[in-house]
């Protein structure tokens, strides 16, 4: 839920290409790959499976059968910085991914705020 609060509007427009993700290759390849990131993640909770393998781990050991191999790297990224992130880094890498957001996105609003009543103490002063 946390991701969802403070996602940006481009994840929204990409959230409303899967609504027939079964039709669609591309949605259904992505669900896949996030399924296979939450796998890594259990399978090495801790630090997952480090930091630039995703593509190797999902290509030697997470690619679900009947999956076509794909040259050298098997997959070249997670189609998510949240799921990415979630295999690479297992789940304290999820949880400083989406902590450092939280912090960015409440030090922002602490900034406008600040702004917005400086300018409006100055408009009461004059």
């Amino acid at each position: 839920m946390v991701v969802i609060a403070y996602a940006p509007p481009i994840f929204y427009e990409r959230m409303d290409t899967i609504k027939d993700y079964e039709q669609e290759s591309s949605a259904a390849g992505r669900i896949m790959v996030w399924k296979q990131a939450f796998k890594m993640a259990k399978d090495n909770p801790i630090l997952g499976v480090g930091a630039g393998n995703f593509p190797y781990e999902f290509g030697t050991k997470y690619r679900p059968p009947g999956v076509p191999e794909r040259g050298g790297l098997q997959w070249l990224n997670a189609h998510s910085t949240f799921f990415l992130a979630l295999g690479e880094f297992g789940f304290p890498g999820i949880t400083f991914l989406l902590a450092i957001l939280i912090l960015e996105k409440s030090v922002k609003s602490s900034i406008s705020q600040s702004k917005t009543l400086k300018i409006l103490g100055f408009l009461n002063v004059y």
